[in-house]
């Protein structure tokens, strides 16, 4: 009997080391997918992404004070056609349709000095075609017309570059495919993410290699 008793004391007291085993259970990290990836000329990202600290145009590192957040929203092309209806139907199909994401993103001091250039091309080139429609409300010709109708369609041009640094071109399933990205940029992107699977092959469906229309 005390014999028994002094094994079972030594064997008790045997760490699990000994025999090749933790005491303690083993823990494994859950790793989550990355909010954002590259497919063709698209940046594509799931609401709340944090691009890493790169200007999106330059590609050059920037500081956490030159990172952007920026709330973007996207509508179905079939919305606007509400506009032949009314202000009213278009403003309900818009509330009905639109989807949102917000995205933070690096601007350095260069792309932000385009940025103003463009502002105030935008602004050079509205100021020119109100004068142009003066001119033609004063002496009404073809050419004033055409040279008015130009300059509107470049302000609008220069507008929509000026305010939205990147556009949403598409949405499905809770991404949002954006252009506006330079190449640099969307290369490294790839190549910091070279065993990366997207969303789609998460999710089972296809992996296309281009930005869809």
């Amino acid at each position: 009997m005390l014999a028994r008793f002094t094994l079972v004391i030594v064997m008790n007291s045997v760490p699990d080391d000994e025999f090749g085993e933790s005491s303690q259970p083993e823990t494994v990290e859950a790793t989550t997918p990355t909010k954002y990836r590259v497919q063709g000329k698209c940046l594509v990202v799931r609401n709340g992404a944090v691009m890493p600290q790169f200007c999106i145009k330059t590609n050059v590192a920037v500081s956490p004070t030159e990172m952007e957040t920026r709330h973007l929203t996207w509508i179905p092309t079939e919305s606007s056609w509400f506009l032949l209806l009314g202000n009213l139907p278009f403003l309900a199909a818009y509330f009905m349709s639109k989807e949102s994401v917000t995205i933070t993103f690096g601007l350095s001091d260069r792309a932000r000095h385009d940025l103003r250039n463009l502002r105030f091309a935008a602004m050079g080139a509205s100021a020119l075609t109100v004068i142009s429609f003066l001119a033609f409300a004063i002496a009404p010709s073809p050419i004033s017309y055409g040279m008015a109708i130009a300059l509107f369609i470049g302000a609008a041009v220069f507008w929509a570059k000026a305010v939205e640094l990147v556009q949403i071109k598409k949405h499905l399933g809770g991404e949002f495919w954006i252009v506006g990205c330079s190449k640099p940029f969307l290369s490294r992107i790839v190549d910091s993410q070279p065993f990366t699977f997207g969303f789609d092959q998460i999710q089972g469906g296809p992996l296309v290699s281009e930005c869809p229309d």
